[in-house]
């Protein structure tokens, strides 16, 4: 069984990656640093998870939101 701390690292992780594989070459370098940022972020939430599983998921919460919030920026 998964305990939190390792579904949290495990979606950082794979959310990272992805963001990173889909926003590939067609998109700002802003937006493929902001990647690789939330790549090597997965390593400070597995560090979180251990300490603080509440301060993770509203780390984890706020990064998405952010991130979310700047790809729409540049949609407009």
């Amino acid at each position: 069984m998964l305990s939190l701390g390792k579904l949290l690292l495990f979606a950082a992780r794979d959310a990272a990656y992805l963001l990173s594989w889909c926003l590939g070459a067609r998109c700002c370098c802003g937006c493929r640093s902001l990647a690789v940022l939330a790549i090597r972020y997965s390593l400070v939430m597995l560090a979180f998870a251990v300490c603080c599983r509440l301060l993770a998921v509203l780390v984890l919460s706020t990064t998405a939101a952010t991130t979310a919030v700047h790809l729409l920026s540049l949609s407009w």
